[in-house]
């Protein structure tokens, strides 16, 4: 069995969409245990469970969950906490977990091994400053900037990375619970978070959210303040002092000096502080950095993989290459592709008799004779630019589409060469079958073309990328009217085909048929690949 963690290339594609890179798992494996602690590990493996991924995913270290799997988890966990058919509004007591999430972080549990480093080396005011590189590192859909605006007090803003986004309550929420927790890391009072402007607030409503966070600090940075206040209180005392004692402007002079020196303290203070403020807030990005840094590469990895599969998958046949492209950076475009109209062309191949062929034989022996079969005529579809739809055990469905602004009849004549190169390629493996001892084989195609839609069919539990129309059942049909060893095309397809193009092909027969499933009848043309025996 694979592991549920991987991204390999057994893989369904609805996994690429839940994993894309935009929250790491790591500050979601923290959530989920919280929830675990307050509704219940039953409870939030349902919601799990419908979101699409399993635990030991969502809950490793090093993963990455995508903004289509948060919205489904909210949406079940309102489910089955609330009974909620949609998400509620961001002031339902719903969206308070996300806050007292946020809450449960902020503890030695939550933050894990860096909690002491980050409380001897940090403070509230430094550990603010590290919410933008905390932010790239957990949370890629979002950006921040930070700006002091007053002693202890800083403005910090959350803007969504796409545009259109607008920060979520599931955001909102996370944002205010962290800001207003950080400083209990020290014992400190929880901070006071004023907000500007928002998506929820009525009198300045933007698509970001800005906050203005005031917070206390711990009793070594408060230290620094008063020392140099007692410093400067003193020199300016001693001063004045001078100036009732002594009187004219020698005092006066003296005052101005003693007050540039305190000017001087100060600022001497504030440049150290700042380099000591930068020294630490260095460290402790190379701490967390250190921890994470292991995640780009991953992610490298997985774009590669994902490249990989999409080339291999029969997605990138039907799709331009720069489509393709943008689907593998982007793999939520792939579940939203939806239909589209076009003309194509559409192959079915059987083999003759197989059902009976396999009777009392076992079961290795035959997968074995069906890959052989599969080696000979799968580069028929390569080498005509088809795309192999489905196998149905011994079946194979192949489509047909356009390329740029290519003709139908452009179309239609690489499905029928097609046809007949699969036909040559089952008798080169009935080559290889006789000098196993073993029957041939004997395949019968059928082709059809005309409108069909092709996209993104089924659901979200289960989809994929094909063709749907009337084509399809009638290329069907057509097939089960061939002879074994040849084709059967439809009259209107092979008189459409251009004049005095090669097709390496024999007219059998020309005829009229009756399908099943269809009130008129059907005129056909039947082809063999190779030279009929007239003798």
């Amino acid at each position: 069995m694979a592991d549920a963690r991987s991204d390999g290339a057994g893989s369904h594609p609805l996994d690429a969409v839940l994993k894309a890179q935009h929250y790491s798992t790591k500050g979601v494996g923290a959530f989920i245990r919280f929830l675990d602690q307050r509704e219940g590990r039953e409870v939030i493996d349902g919601a799990l469970a419908d979101a699409g991924l399993p635990r030991d995913y969502v809950t490793a270290e090093d993963l990455w969950v995508s903004r289509e799997w948060q919205a489904r988890f909210q949406r079940a966990l309102a489910g089955r906490l609330y009974q909620l058919a949609e998400l509620p509004p961001h002031d339902h007591a719903f969206w308070q977990l996300w806050r007292e999430g946020a809450h449960a972080a902020a503890s030695r549990e939550g933050i894990g091994p860096l909690y002491d480093v980050v409380r001897t080396l940090g403070s509230p005011g430094l550990a603010y400053r590290q919410v933008p590189s905390l932010m790239r590192l957990y949370n890629r859909t979002t950006s921040v900037d930070v700006e002091t605006v007053g002693p202890r007090a800083l403005r910090m803003g959350f803007t969504p990375v796409e545009p259109g986004e607008s920060v979520d309550a599931a955001l909102y929420w996370n944002v205010i619970g962290t800001l207003e927790r950080m400083p209990v890391v020290w014992d400190l009072p929880h901070a006071r978070v004023e907000e500007e402007e928002g998506p929820f607030l009525a009198e300045r409503p933007s698509r970001r959210l800005v906050v203005v966070v005031r917070y206390t600090e711990p009793e070594s940075a408060r230290w620094w303040r008063r020392a140099l206040g007692g410093a400067i209180g003193g020199a300016v005392g001693g001063t004045l002092g001078a100036v009732a004692g002594a009187g004219g402007w020698t005092a006066m002079a003296g005052l101005a000096g003693a007050m540039a020196a305190a000017w001087l303290l100060e600022m001497r203070w504030r440049r150290e502080a700042e380099v000591e403020l930068q020294r630490e807030g260095r460290q402790l990005e190379a701490l967390i950095a250190a921890q994470d840094g292991r995640y780009q590469t991953l992610w490298e990895e997985e774009k590669k993989l994902r490249r990989s599969l999409l080339a291999r998958k029969k997605l990138s046949g039907y799709l331009p290459a720069d489509l393709v492209e943008e689907i593998r950076e982007n793999p939520e475009m792939e579940t939203r592709l939806g239909g589209k109209r076009t003309d194509a062309a559409v192959l079915f191949a059987d083999l003759v008799g197989f059902t009976p062929r396999t009777e009392g034989r076992d079961p290795e022996t035959v997968v074995d004779e069906l890959n052989l079969y599969f080696r000979h005529i799968d580069p028929a579809f390569l080498r005509h630019d088809g795309v192999i739809d489905k196998r149905m055990g011994d079946g194979v469905m192949g489509v047909f589409v356009p390329r740029g602004d290519e003709a139908p009849e452009s179309v239609r004549l690489r499905a029928v060469r097609c046809g007949l190169d699969l036909l040559r390629g089952v008798e080169a493996c009935n080559v290889e079958l006789a000098a196993r001892g073993t029957a041939p084989l004997a395949a019968r195609v059928g082709i059809a073309a005309g409108p069909l839609v092709q996209g993104t069919m089924g659901s979200q539990a289960r989809f994929e990328y094909t063709v749907i129309g009337d084509v399809v059942n009638t290329a069907a049909r057509l097939e089960g009217q061939a002879t074994a060893g040849h084709l059967v095309v439809s009259a209107e397809v092979f008189d459409s085909l251009p004049e005095g193009v090669a097709i390496e092909g024999w007219l059998v027969d020309r005829r009229v048929v009756r399908v099943k499933g269809k009130a008129s009848t059907i005129d056909v043309v039947e082809l063999a690949a190779t030279p009929l025996d007239l003798a």
